[in-house]
């Protein structure tokens, strides 16, 4: 009977749960359950974490879908709304804290049976100090080494696709370009 109230309470207000998808380069040790922010504010939780496909053939890629949970008062997602992954605490757990975009762009909105998505190139992964710090550490540092020596031939032919997860990596490096430009 408690259980019943409290839903009849909850349905009463208005409360309702939407759903929405964010697309990451790397899903950065994200798990369902871990906490999802909207402005700064609580705003729901991390459903799942799957991998996608994209792209076909020779340009396949990999990337990760977040699936979240968040009041629907958060709702709705602007087209220009951005994510990135945080850290929570000392302990590096992570969340998911998205910026629902301005008002004049327009509704972010479901296609294909799914979802809302924020898009890859609306998201952000910061390097985590714990990232930088494991460099120092001899098979790291020997690791790190031959990734810098065999980087051209990693990249050879993807330029473009390079920049556009440096410039994911890191909102600075894009505020950077744009100042010096």
């Amino acid at each position: 009977a408690g259980v019943a109230a409290a839903l009849l309470s909850a349905s009463a207000q208005g409360s309702s749960a939407a759903s929405f998808d964010v697309i990451f380069d790397d899903a950065r040790g994200l798990i369902g359950g871990q906490l999802v922010k909207v402005a700064g504010a609580q705003a729901g939780s991390i459903k799942n974490v799957v991998v996608v496909k994209q792209g076909s053939g020779a340009r396949t890629v990999f990337k990760a879908k977040i699936e979240a949970t968040i009041d629907s008062k958060f709702m709705p997602l602007r087209a220009n709304a951005t994510c990135t992954i945080r850290p929570q605490g000392l302990i590096a757990e992570n969340y998911v804290d998205c910026d629902p975009g301005s008002p004049p762009a327009p509704v972010l909105r479901a296609s294909h049976g799914q979802p809302p998505t924020v898009p890859v190139q609306n998201t952000t992964e910061p390097v985590s100090l714990l990232d930088l710090f494991n460099i120092f550490n001899v098979p790291t540092r020997e690791r790190f080494a031959l990734i810098i020596n065999e980087l051209g031939i990693g990249t050879a032919g993807e330029g473009q696709n390079f920049n556009d997860v440096l410039y994911r990596v890191n909102p600075s490096l894009k505020l950077a370009d744009q100042v010096i430009g």
